[in-house]
């Protein structure tokens, strides 16, 4: 399955259990205060 099917298939999930958005954690193993700079880099909706 490509990324695309993946996805999609994710996006209707989301709509079927009614699901606005999902939070992703931005801290890294020992909780620091200040998450690596390319934990979320290319993530966008």
């Amino acid at each position: 399955m490509n990324s695309f099917n993946r996805i999609t298939k994710l996006r209707d999930l989301l709509k079927q259990y009614n699901i606005d958005g999902y939070l992703v954690p931005s801290y890294d193993e020992f909780r620091s205060e200040y998450p690596p700079p390319n934990l979320c880099k290319g993530w966008n909706g």
